[in-house]
C-alpha cells in the first residue's frame, strides 16, 4: 500500500485520496493539482461526495507534509495556490 505522499506524487494515480479526521472518519477526496510554491507543496483536493456546506466547484488546500496533509486556513496562501493553479491551466 502506498503513502499518502506517493499517491499525490504518482502521475498515473486515478484513485482517490482517502484521509481520516480526528474522529477517524474516512474521507475521499479527488485531486485536482499540486502546486509549489517557494518550496512549500500544496494539494487541492475536492471531497467526494461533495459536502452540503460546500458546492460542487469548490475544492480544498492541504500543505502536503513528509508525515501528513494538514488544511490550510490563511486565505491570503489559499488564494496565491489557487493563483498559481489558474496560471498552471492558462499556460
Amino acid at each position: 500500500m502506498s503513502t499518502i505522499l506517493e499517491q499525490l506524487m504518482d502521475e498515473n494515480n486515478v484513485e482517490n485520496i482517502i484521509l481520516y479526521s480526528e474522529n477517524n472518519e474516512q474521507l475521499e477526496f479527488e485531486q485536482i493539482a499540486l502546486i509549489p510554491i517557494d518550496g512549500d507543496l500544496y494539494a487541492i483536493l475536492r471531497p467526494v461526495p461533495t459536502p452540503e456546506w460546500m458546492r460542487p466547484d469548490e475544492a480544498l488546500v492541504f500543505e502536503v507534509t513528509p508525515d501528513a496533509l494538514q488544511i490550510l486556513e490563511d486565505d491570503l496562501l489559499i488564494d496565491r495556490v489557487f493563483e498559481e493553479y489558474n496560471n498552471m491551466l492558462n499556460q
